[in-house]
């Protein structure tokens, strides 16, 4: 059991009205009402049954971009957006928007290296 997980249950506990009060000081100590601790009980279980993704892995339809763009996606962004207001007349600011971002997107690196940015 992680610390988080403690922490999540718990921040859900006080939002329904329920003490998170221990029977004790120590980490771990039962919760002192019979429905947290069952809460607390059943909250474990039910993450135990989910299907945990590897270490690394990316949902599909995602993809690990950095957190900073590189010069190759401000660039893709940049020029989605100069040629769509050339070739795209109508188009609302937010579907221009979600255009660079795909195209923005695209230009990502694909590895974890600076050179990523190179391909």
């Amino acid at each position: 059991m992680s610390e988080q997980m403690r922490n999540d249950f718990e921040t859900f506990a006080v939002k329904h009205g329920h003490s998170i009060n221990r029977d004790g000081y120590l980490p771990g100590a039962p919760y002192m009402e019979t429905w947290t601790a069952a809460g607390w009980e059943s909250w474990q279980a039910a993450l135990a049954t989910q299907p945990q993704a590897p270490q690394g892995a990316v949902t599909p339809g995602f993809q690990l971009v950095p957190i900073e763009p590189t010069d190759a996606m401000l660039l893709a962004g940049a020029t989605s957006i100069i040629e769509g207001q050339d070739s795209r007349p109508g188009t609302s600011w937010a579907e221009e928007a979600g255009m660079a971002y795909k195209a923005m997107a695209l230009a990502a690196p694909k590895t974890d290296t600076p050179e990523g940015d190179k391909q």
